[in-house]
């Protein structure tokens, strides 16, 4: 991992880190159990289509559970912070994967023209009108062609994962290449929207 750092010319902290319960909430993943922390944290930004997206990606430890039913769970993460003041709640994950850190956002799964991606993936969102401008034909063809993480998008926060495995070295260098190509993918009416706040609109100042 430090030389993975070392590589991307990011940094790296590999000691416990327990403040990223604090970092990003309601992500679904860093409120769950407790003794909770971040550790093998690596830090830096990459850029797509010219904006910068803000990375962290590592390890995660929490546990639940006591006695003989404590369990102590490890699971490896990328959390991109998008380059826009505000964007929709979105869950992707495939179907079969939904674990007990997954966890719905209170709506009904959207069905898209695809019914192979709508058999293979769940989406949900309050959103319906982002859900279908995020997930268009390209992008539905690119979640079909490679082996996808769960998604999860809060404010301006992007969580991927893999269920609950973690990943070696090689592992963290593909989800960082499949994260460049899924923002790459975010269409430009959906970018321009998502420049201004609810409520906004392009003519405000």
């Amino acid at each position: 991992m430090a030389r993975l750092a070392g590589d991307l010319s990011w940094r790296f902290w590999p000691n416990d880190d327990a403040s990223i319960s604090d970092q990003y909430p309601k992500l679904g993943l860093f409120d769950h159990g407790r003794q909770r922390y971040a550790y093998n944290t690596l830090t830096g930004t990459i850029q797509v289509a010219g904006r910068s997206y803000d990375v962290q990606m590592g390890d995660y430890r929490y546990t639940e559970g006591s006695g003989k039913n404590q369990h102590t769970y490890r699971v490896s993460y990328l959390v991109a912070t998008v380059p826009f003041p505000f964007v929709p709640d979105l869950n992707i994950h495939r179907e079969g994967l939904f674990d007990n850190v997954v966890q719905a956002i209170g709506f009904a799964d959207i069905d898209f023209e695809s019914a192979e991606f709508s058999r293979k993936y769940s989406v949900q969102s309050p959103d319906r009108r982002f859900a279908y401008a995020l997930i268009h034909p390209r992008m539905i063809e690119y979640f079909l062609q490679v082996q996808a993480p769960a998604v999860r998008i809060h404010d301006r926060h992007v969580l991927l994962r893999e269920g609950l495995s973690r990943w070696d070295p090689d592992g963290f260098r593909r989800q960082l290449a499949w994260a460049r190509q899924f923002f790459g993918l975010w269409p430009d009416n959906v970018t321009e929207q998502l420049q201004y706040k609810p409520g906004e609109g392009a003519g405000t100042p």
